[in-house]
């Protein structure tokens, strides 16, 4: 990755791609194996730090500081996303023997929700960050959380609509959700062959685009 204030090149190698907090101080990563030597720094010297297995943990990095802190959470955790009042964390989990989302405080992470009945990936938050999505089977289905300080009540899965809706083969988030709560998905392709398209001299195309749309 590309630190644009810096302009300096970081590794986040074997993990998924990074998620950010809304003021950009923080990233969250999924390390599917042991850090690389050198590329954790503020990690050495933890109990199990360098040099123990990892088991999937997420991994909050501050961009200032580079001071890494590791979740040691039960399971295997992915796809950490914070929500944008930053106030907390959704993650999927194997900590129950099959895939759930869960959702904790940030940045304690010591109140632990589990928002999904049953195996769910994909969760993604509202704009407002006031309900948190994701896929279960066929279906689209969201939770709300409401309250304040160390209350929080998360309401029943509601399914939102179903359908056969292309997916991620990595099992990262195939779909969004603009502002005005419309969702953007993909169809399966059926039938036909892949093909490659290659545009040549693309930015005079564009430009004549944009110079007939004024």
């Amino acid at each position: 990755m590309y630190e644009l204030d810096r302009r300096a090149w970081f590794s986040l190698a074997g993990s998924t791609e990074p998620a950010w907090t809304p003021d950009g101080r923080f990233v969250i990563q999924s390390i599917g194996n042991r850090p690389r030597a050198g590329l954790y720094g503020a990690a050495r010297g933890e109990a199990g730090g360098e040099g123990a297995d990892d088991n999937g943990d997420l991994y909050f990095m501050g961009l200032g500081t580079r001071q890494t802190r590791r979740s040691r959470l039960p399971g295997t955790q992915r796809g950490g996303r914070f929500s944008p009042d930053m106030r907390f964390v959704a993650y999927e989990s194997s900590e129950t023997g099959r895939s759930e989302v869960i959702v904790r405080d940030w940045p304690t992470l010591a109140a632990r929700y589990v928002i999904s009945a049953g195996d769910a990936t994909e969760h993604n938050w509202s704009r407002d960050g006031k309900t948190l999505l994701f896929r279960r089977g066929t279906e689209m289905q969201s939770v709300s959380l409401s309250g304040a300080g160390d209350r929080v009540d998360v309401t029943a899965p509601t399914v939102l609509f179903s359908g056969n809706n292309r997916r991620d083969e990595s099992g990262d988030q195939s779909y969004d959700v603009g502002a005005d709560g419309r969702f953007l998905l993909l169809r399966p392709q059926t039938g036909g062959r892949a093909s490659v398209e290659v545009v040549l001299n693309w930015i005079a195309e564009i430009q004549r685009k944009l110079d007939t749309a004024k």
